[in-house]
């Protein structure tokens, strides 16, 4: 089976456009494994197509934890979506512009709203509460972006021709387990776990959201810019 995907930028804020079949719908309705509330496909089965799995052993709660560590908003906390698959009704949280996911997992920015931790972008942009918004901060953020240091690996994106990203972030996944007290001490180490600086040379490392502070101040403000907004004096 061949799936096509078609990449635009619309007044949506929608920047790619889904296949045709979504791959997460087949995985739940084939057996391989359930919908969390983000969306994401859970499961620890092998991966041997069956029947739906028993909506009984499904572990997902609803208890929202993926959607705690994720600083993007990209998945609504009360609405949801459910889909008819062969005469089967699935359900999980409805998500929300893409360009939510590519701006912060893709590495444009990542602080969280707290500002006590951050995925593994250095940059301190601010984000977006609306999808609408999202479009509009994507250019200076790829400018950014393009600007700092070079990373290490990663993968060519359509968007950025020529140039590699880095997805800095997952957390959703990390912390989903069918062990609810195993998913709160994965949520702990994820906002206990520090801020995210790069050095001239590229390396990033997490710090304490004190030290980011010292370390982002001490910049030269062209630097520092590539990171953060700066109030024009």
């Amino acid at each position: 089976m061949r799936i096509s995907f078609t990449v635009r930028i619309r007044k949506t804020g929608c920047w790619i456009c889904p296949p045709p079949i979504s791959h997460r719908y087949l995985a739940v309705r084939s057996g391989i494994g359930h919908f969390g509330y983000s969306g994401n496909i859970i499961t620890d089965a092998e991966l041997i197509p069956t029947e739906p799995l028993p909506e009984e052993e499904n572990y997902c709660d609803e208890c929202k934890i993926c959607l705690a560590v994720c600083s993007s908003g990209y998945v609504d906390p009360l609405e949801k979506v459910t889909v008819n698959l062969g005469g089967k009704e699935f359900t999980y949280g409805k998500r929300r512009s893409n360009s939510r996911c590519f701006l912060v997992c893709g590495g444009l920015t990542g602080l969280n709203a707290s500002g006590k931790w951050s995925t593994w972008s250095p940059a301190r942009f601010e984000i977006p509460k609306k999808d609408e918004d999202f479009i509009a901060a994507l250019p200076g953020a790829i400018e950014a972006y393009l600007k700092r240091p070079k990373i290490k690996g990663g993968f060519f994106i359509c968007l950025i021709p020529g140039n590699r990203m880095e997805y800095t972030c997952s957390n959703c996944h990390f912390v989903c387990h069918p062990d609810k007290e195993v998913r709160k001490a994965r949520y702990r180490m994820l906002s206990e776990s520090g801020v995210v600086i790069q050095e001239p040379d590229g390396t990033c490392r997490a710090v304490s959201p004190e030290e980011a502070k010292e370390f982002l101040k001490a910049m030269p403000l062209e630097r520092r810019k590539l990171y953060e907004s700066v109030p024009e004096e």
